[in-house]
This record gives C-alpha cells, sequence and structure tokens, in this order.
C-alpha cells in the first residue's frame, strides 16, 4: 500500500526542517516526503511531515494556526534576530523595563503589518533571502499583513523574558522580539525558541526524528483539517479522481457546501482526494492515489 498521511516529528534543535525531511525519506525509503512549514534551525517543536500524495495538502496545513512557547534576550540585536546571528548591537536593559514588556508585547495583539527578517526562507527571485544574506546582499521585503491571536507572557527575569503567542501563518517570531525590543529602546533577540501547537495537534502528539518505530503512526490529513466537510462519492468516485468535477446535484448524502470551500472526499477506502466548490459542482484539486 502505497504510504500517505502526515506524520507529525518534534524537530530537535540543530536539525533544518530539511534535515528532518532526508532523515525520514532515508529511513523509511518513502518516494515523497514534505513538510509544511519550516522550523528556525536552533528552534525545536512540532514540524508537520506530509508523506506520499498528501504532500498535496502542504500549503493547506501551512496555513493552519501555530502556537510557539518562546524566550527573549533584551539588550542585543543580531543580523538573524535570534542568538545565533552575528551581533549588530548591545544596550544596557535598566530594570523599570522590566514593567513595560507586557504592556509594549500586548500592543502586537491583533493584525498588524510585519517585515519578515532577512534571515527566512522567503525566496527572492528563486532563491531564498538566507542565501542572499549569507552572501552579503541585502534585501527590504515590503511588510505583510499577519495576525496573532494571543499573547500569554510568561517569567520576566532581565535581561531575559518569555511567552506564548498564537498566530496565524506568515508570522515571524524572531521579527515580532525584534518590533519589541525597538520599541523598548533595549533590542532584543529571540534566545529560545518551540512550536508547540498546529491547529489543534499539540506537541505531545509528536516524536523525535531518532525514536521512530519501524512502522510510524500517521495521521490522516481529515485529523489536522477538521473544518473541511466530507463528501462521499459512492460509484463517482473514478470520475472525480480522473480530474472530472461532480455536480452537487447528484450527491444526495452530503453536507451544506458554499462557494470557494474545500472539501475531502471519501470513497471506498477513505479519503480519495479534495476539491472546491465552485459554480455547483465540487471541483478536484488533488487525488490521494
Amino acid at each position: 500500500m502505497r504510504p500517505f498521511g502526515i506524520l507529525p516529528i518534534h524537530k530537535p534543535a540543530g536539525w533544518t526542517s530539511h534535515d528532518v525531511v532526508a532523515f525520514v525519506r532515508k529511513r523509511y525509503k518513502y518516494p515523497k516526503v514534505g513538510h509544511s512549514g519550516t522550523i528556525d534551525p536552533f528552534g525545536t517543536g512540532l514540524l508537520l511531515l506530509c508523506v506520499g500524495p498528501a504532500t498535496k495538502l502542504a500549503p493547506h496545513l501551512a496555513d493552519l494556526s501555530k502556537r510557539y512557547r518562546v524566550t527573549v534576550r533584551l539588550g542585543v540585536t543580531t543580523d538573524t534576530y535570534d542568538m545565533t546571528g552575528k551581533a549588530v548591537s548591545t544596550a544596557e536593559v535598566p530594570p523599570e523595563v522590566a514593567d513595560r514588556i507586557g504592556p509594549t508585547i500586548m500592543k502586537f495583539v491583533g493584525e498588524h503589518d510585519q517585515v519578515p527578517p532577512m534571515y527566512s526562507a522567503i525566496k527572492i527571485k528563486g532563491k531564498p533571502m538566507y542565501e542572499l544574506a549569507r552572501q552579503g546582499i541585502t534585501v527590504t521585503l515590503p511588510p505583510r499583513r499577519i495576525k496573532i491571536y494571543e499573547i500569554v507572557m510568561g517569567e520576566i527575569k532581565l535581561p531575559r523574558f518569555s511567552f506564548e503567542v498564537q498566530c496565524g501563518p506568515g508570522m515571524y517570531v524572531r521579527s515580532l522580539a525584534h518590533d519589541v525590543g525597538q520599541n523598548l529602546g533595549c533590542g532584543a533577540a529571540v534566545e529560545d525558541l518551540a512550536r508547540i501547537r498546529i491547529g489543534d495537534l499539540t506537541l505531545d502528539r509528536a516524536v523525535d526524528p531518532k525514536q521512530l518505530p519501524a512502522q510510524p503512526v500517521m495521521l490522516s490529513p481529515d485529523q489536522l483539517l477538521t473544518a473541511w466537510p466530507k463528501v462521499r462519492l459512492g460509484e463517482l468516485e473514478a470520475g472525480f479522481v480522473a480530474g472530472h468535477p461532480i455536480s452537487l446535484s447528484v450527491l444526495f448524502d452530503r453536507p451544506a457546501l458554499d462557494t470557494g470551500q474545500l472539501v475531502f472526499a471519501v470513497g471506498r477506502n477513505g479519503l480519495c482526494g479534495f476539491g472546491e466548490v465552485k459554480g455547483g459542482k465540487i471541483h478536484p484539486k488533488g487525488a490521494f492515489v
């Protein structure tokens, strides 16, 4: 049977997200493995690997909300916005800053524009920005609209403080820390970073790559994309998998569906693909074959 599903991995510090993909691909000889969103090499936490046809869902998994646990070091800025980078500036952190940290960081809850760090995986003309940065090429990206749902303050012990943040796609924790440091007037950089939740999935469901069993337990995509309705196709399965739209009028046992909605298609043996509702039909977007 062709491997298919989502493998939640607890990424260790020092591994790149690509390292994890390569390790799992080699370990299980999977022909196709990808991930749904990088974690910085120094960071740890929940990384979703998409195996087989599930790689088609990676962009949609990337759109799920994420939660991070963060420790920030005040009084320093670096070129990477974290403590693995080259120091750009240092400053004293006066005791009164402690009382300003909470009110300052809470201003970032909600929607606002954020400039991504130069050291990021965003591609410019096909090249990741971090590669350009290493070559000494500076590119200033325009701000991107991001959303922060919640920030929960943790311990404040100068020059460090910690917090948890839940956010939508595209938010850079390193940029958030940098912006807070600029607002406080002393600079800041991320010292420790862990992704602890993606959507409804928590870190305790993930496995260290070096502790993976002989037969890994993968999650079905509908366990993560829980907002997507399921439509049972019956005898229409073959046509859908072949790329033919299915009229909603011939689907009797289906939930109410809105235009633009993404749905899972269910065949005789479980999920067989996904599609988008448009013009009274479900148009195939990907088949799990």
